[in-house]
């Protein structure tokens, strides 16, 4: 009998294994399943700085507190989740508008799923580098790409030049050479570069149209980002160090000037 209660017992704990693993599997996170659907359909009306009926979706807070018609979200009950109601067109207004594209049906899938478990919120701290999702057209190998932004450095041996997610450090006056080096920043369009007093340093403007604007600094000598500034609603279009270097002060698409202290 006491063999059978252990068997038992030990059958007991792998299923509760089993279900735990498969309960988190399917859970549904925010900030990698369900914000990528606002961001598609949702946050161009309603963001922090354009909150359509006073309903913020690129927040999550204002997310949950709701719009000037109250709360659009009931925790566990997506039936009752005026978001939902609208999306699927039993409440109006019907949301997006008809003459707009919404959420197809395994995108309101995961929105009601993520709902059932709690509509929880970010479990850490929130990227604030987050992509539009257009579709990626594929550049052809041959095209030439523009050259965005050029900087010199301070006794006109260096140049920088940019072109997409590219940056390439040639010596004046060799045209023809291999480049001295190659950053690959990784993120869109580069607005600006400046080096820095010694000519050690390059720094970085750039951002993701619509998206978010930053600032980086980076090493000549290994092509190491060595820091990063990020707090711009869009595109940063100009990155300028003080006279001192202990500050850089940036521009956006977003319309705001930030002032950041370099040593952090």
């Amino acid at each position: 009998m006491l063999k059978f209660i252990k068997q038992m017992v030990l059958v007991l704990c792998v299923l509760v294994s089993v279900a735990s693993d498969t309960q988190a599997a399917d859970a549904v996170d925010y900030q990698r399943d369900v914000l990528p659907i606002f961001q598609k359909y949702c946050i161009g009306c309603h963001a922090v700085d354009d909150d359509q009926g006073d309903l913020a979706m690129d927040s999550f807070s204002r997310l949950i507190d709701g719009g000037e018609g109250g709360v659009v979200i009931t925790p566990g009950v997506p039936a009752s989740s005026r978001l939902v109601m609208m999306v699927n067109g039993t409440l109006e207004p019907k949301m997006p508008p008809d003459d707009a594209d919404g959420p197809s049906e395994q995108e309101l899938a995961l929105i009601t799923h993520w709902i059932e478990q709690g509509a929880n919120g970010p479990t850490g701290e929130m990227s604030t580098q987050q992509r539009i999702r257009t579709p990626q057209i594929p550049t052809e190998a041959n095209v030439v790409h523009p050259i965005t932004a050029i900087a010199t450095n301070s006794n006109g041996k260096l140049i920088a030049k940019a072109t997409y997610g590219t940056i390439t450090i040639v010596i004046a006056g060799l045209a023809d050479a291999p480049p001295l080096r190659t950053i690959d920043t990784k993120i869109g369009k580069i607005n600006s570069l400046q080096f820095s007093n010694d000519g050690s340093r390059l720094l970085v403007g750039s951002g993701e149209t619509g998206a978010f604007g930053t600032a980086a600094i980076y090493s000549i000598e290994t092509a190491e980002k060595l820091s990063e500034f990020t707090g711009h609603r869009d595109s940063v279009y100009v990155a300028k160090f003080s006279p001192n270097e202990k500050l850089i002060a940036t521009g956006g698409y977003d319309r705001d000037i930030i002032l950041w202290d370099v040593a952090g």
